[in-house]
């Protein structure tokens, strides 16, 4: 491999750009030898695009649990990296140019060209940012078109179900350990839409909670008689109808009385597009509120006792 061609990001770049600390990455060169980076003049490591697709892959089978040897073992065998946008550098870049495909491939009913792109940003980024900068913000733009006329029920159904059957497949794939904080989440009733409350219990399997998802349009009555039996340590609700707001409202308060009653120290979460736009709503849930961003995920786990 010659450097002038093929080597130009140093280490620092790399670590920045996958996540992976540069210890890590001499002892994946090392170790397994999966890695092979150039040497400029000076003697420091220089990577490819190549090596930098490669890192990435084998970073995301990790973050999926897998250990890096049997990550190195699964590389090995598949023939070739799947090509990859030269501007993966750049993160936004590359997850516009997946956004376009993939809306393209449902537009078109595509089903395998959408799974491949998904396939793809999959390998490069995490399961949250994938979930919240490349899904959520496809939907949106459906929903919009069909609000516009742009889109037919078909195909905004054809989107939905594809979506919902990967994210709930991610979920699946995630560790379940019984000993872990619970959390119930739910779409509160007459509430059917449930891909955000699909991307966020993935969030929260990610960072070590127990999550059991209890779906769409879950009654109220059934909820309370979860919530008292189980007593779990977060309950969240997904509310997309400002509609259904007032009944949300009544519903969190329910459940502060139930935790008091009860003695046991649980945490209410309350999101969705429905009090995404309703400050006064916002107000009074205080801190029981959650706007659809991971930065405020992280924030909100942040204050649990």
């Amino acid at each position: 491999m010659s450097t002038k061609d093929h080597g130009f990001y140093n280490i620092k770049a790399v670590e920045k750009m996958t996540g992976v600390a540069a210890g890590t990455l001499r002892v994946w060169e090392h170790r397994y030898q999966v890695i092979q980076p150039d040497r400029n003049k000076a003697g420091y490591r220089v990577y490819s695009q190549e090596d930098v697709q490669t890192i990435q892959w084998l970073a995301q089978q990790v973050k999926n649990g897998v250990t890096i040897g049997q990550a190195v073992k699964m590389l090995h065998q598949k023939d070739v990296l799947r090509p990859i946008s030269p501007l993966v550098d750049t993160g936004k870049d590359a997850l516009g140019e997946l956004h376009r495909r993939i809306v393209l491939a449902l537009d078109d009913y595509d089903e395998q060209k959408a799974s491949a792109a998904m396939e793809e940003a999959l390998s490069l980024f995490s399961m949250e940012r994938v979930a919240v900068e490349l899904i959520l913000p496809i939907l949106q733009e459906l929903g919009e078109r069909w609000a516009r006329r742009e889109l037919t029920v078909a195909h905004e159904h054809f989107a939905s179900n594809f979506f919902r059957a990967r994210l709930a497949a991610m979920l699946c794939a995630l560790p379940a350990n019984r000993d872990l904080p619970l959390v119930l989440a739910a779409c509160v009733s007459g509430e059917h839409h449930d891909l955000g409350l699909l991307i966020f219990s993935i969030f929260l399997r990610r960072r070590g909670f127990r999550v059991i998802y209890l779906g769409q349009d879950l009654p109220t009555e059934d909820l309370y008689e979860v919530v008292g039996e189980l007593r779990p340590r977060i309950v969240a609700l997904s509310v997309g109808s400002r509609l259904l707001v007032p009944e949300v409202l009544l519903i969190h308060e329910q459940l502060m009385e139930m935790t008091k009653r009860g003695g046991f120290p649980m945490r209410v979460c309350i999101g969705g597009r429905g009090v995404d736009y309703d400050v006064e709503a916002q107000e009074h849930l205080k801190g029981s509120y959650i706007a659809g961003t991971i930065e405020s995920w992280d924030n909100w786990l942040r204050t649990l006792d």
